[in-house]
């Protein structure tokens, strides 16, 4: 009779690895969860409600909450200092649960009739992702349905609009890594041009429904001219050039073990072998690491020239893990220390009214 000798399982060995190489990329790559950067979610916010006819320090609320969600502990889509980041992604930052994420694809991939470990490509790989959406959609629109109730009863919608300008940037990523697989490529306006006009003409949408509900006893304001916008949202556009396209860089991940199935491409820099090991996912990382964040004072000095000296300082509020303004609404004023992308706090926390007065 042949003697049986057991072999030792690499599954567990596989599993640890996967592990760690998750929580490496984590640590090394916290911020590519972040949706737009700050060009969009203060300058961009600020010169849209203006537009829409808030005055100027109730756009500067506005702006200011929007911009405090990518700042803010308790909001922030950071790790690994937070133990709830897939809350905070799913309530802030317009993330799908990345557990309802991979039901949504397996329920896709049986829809189309494709195995699980089929190579998308193309068309097909479009028709999944959108398959997936439609999927989550419900989920979102639940999300961003309560943002808006909260909105009305804090009396600002800067929180709001963080959510739902980030659902533009963030279609097709989910909570657990965010847009990871994109690197900083999401954060930029000129990565998706026409999502981007979409975003716009969507806030400037719910401003002027905050405004009808918050303000109802006041006349609505003309609505501005798609014809006026659109050369100013290119002047966004074109200040901070991604220079390669969202589409031109998604990879094909398999979640289950942090392996990537297509590398990415960047300066039109060509790599014919896939990522298969972690050392070669860490390596396309350390890559992605290098690209640059959009430069928000370039976007300061368009918002400055349209509305001279009115935004002296970017405030950050304090908030709660609800997204509730803390006691007092405190808030900690930011500047630029130099013509980069980088605020810096430029004094201590001092109360700072939240809540519009209508």
């Amino acid at each position: 009779m042949k003697r049986l000798t057991s072999t030792p399982s690499r599954k567990p060995l596989r599993t640890f690895t996967t592990f760690v190489v998750t929580i490496l990329i984590i640590t090394f790559m916290g911020q590519s969860a972040r949706g737009y950067d700050d060009d969009t979610h203060f300058w961009l916010t600020y010169y849209l409600a203006r537009r829409v006819g808030f005055d100027s320090n109730q756009a500067l609320q506005i702006a200011s909450a929007d911009i405090s969600v990518d700042y803010d502990k308790q909001t922030w889509p950071v790790l690994p200092l937070s133990l709830h980041m897939q809350d905070q992604r799913r309530m802030f930052h317009a993330f799908p649960s990345t557990k309802k994420g991979k039901t949504c694809r397996d329920e896709a991939r049986k829809q189309i009739g494709k195995p699980k470990n089929y190579n998308w490509q193309g068309e097909e790989r479009k028709q999944l992702e959108d398959r997936v959406y439609l999927c989550l959609k419900p989920l979102i629109d639940e999300e961003q349905n309560a943002r808006w109730d909260e909105a009305i009863r804090i009396g600002n919608p800067g929180i709001f609009l963080h959510f739902y300008q980030d659902r533009f940037a963030h279609r097709g990523f989910e909570t657990r890594l965010g847009h990871l697989r994109a690197g900083h490529i999401p954060d930029f306006l000129s990565s998706d041009v026409p999502k981007a006009y979409e975003m716009v003409q969507g806030t400037i949408g719910k401003l002027r429904d905050f405004m009808a509900v918050y303000f109802r006893d006041k006349p609505l304001p003309p609505e501005p001219r798609w014809e006026e916008i659109k050369p100013v949202v290119d002047s966004f556009v074109q200040a901070n050039d991604a220079k390669i396209q969202l589409e031109s860089i998604y990879a094909s991940w398999d979640w289950d073990s942090t392996m990537v199935l297509s590398r990415l491409v960047y300066d039109e820099e060509s790599d014919p072998q896939p990522e298969r090991r972690p050392s070669d996912l860490l390596r396309l990382l350390s890559k992605l690491n290098t690209l640059p964040f959009p430069n928000s004072y370039k976007a300061y000095q368009l918002v400055d020239q349209i509305y001279p000296g009115e935004v002296k300082k970017v405030w950050m509020y304090e908030l709660k893990k609800d997204g509730r303004p803390a006691k007092d609404a405190q808030a900690t004023p930011y500047w630029y220390s130099s013509k980069d992308a980088k605020l810096s706090a430029a004094g201590p926390a001092e109360p700072r009214m939240f809540r519009l007065v209508p």
